[in-house]
C-alpha cells in the first residue's frame, strides 16, 4: 500500500505523485485530517517545488511517511 491510497479518490487524483502525498496547500489540510481520522501518524513531512519542467522534493526533516498508530 502506498500513502496515497489513505485518501479518498477526488484527493488521491489531485496528488503530484502516484506513491506518495504531494497536494498543493489548499487541500492538504483536507488531507492531513483525513489521515489522522483514520488512525494514522504523518511522521515526516518535506517540501515539493514544482517547475515548469519537473516536481522536486526538498530534504526531509523526517521522511518516513505515514504509520499507523496503535
Amino acid at each position: 500500500m502506498n500513502d496515497v491510497d489513505l485518501l479518498p479518490v477526488d484527493l488521491m487524483n489531485k496528488s503530484l505523485s502516484k506513491k506518495e502525498i504531494v497536494l498543493n496547500y489548499d487541500v492538504v489540510h483536507e488531507a492531513i485530517d483525513i489521515i489522522t481520522f483514520k488512525n494514522w501518524a504523518i511522521l515526516g513531512w518535506e517540501a515539493w517545488v514544482k517547475y515548469k519542467w519537473k516536481i522536486r522534493s526538498s530534504i526531509a526533516l523526517c521522511n518516513r511517511g505515514c504509520s499507523r498508530r496503535s
